[in-house]
């Protein structure tokens, strides 16, 4: 097996993880094997901040379809 550390770094602060793999892998494995454990590991969340007010994005999403 060989085995990779996977390394994010956002703002300063890095996290990792170790993925073993049966043979070489692709960057583009690697890439996929990246977005897919981030996004099943932390948490993100988008907003729109609108007249002083964040609010989280499906929120004010939902909000503005009534004034179409």
């Amino acid at each position: 097996m060989i085995k990779k550390v996977l390394i994010f770094e956002v703002d300063g602060i890095r996290v990792s993880t170790s993925k073993e793999y049966k043979a070489e892998p692709t960057k583009e494995q690697v890439l996929k094997d990246m977005k897919e454990w981030f996004f099943q590991n932390f948490y993100m969340w988008f907003a729109v901040k609108e007249n002083g007010t964040e609010k989280n994005l499906e929120d004010w999403y939902e909000s503005k379809e009534g004034v179409q």
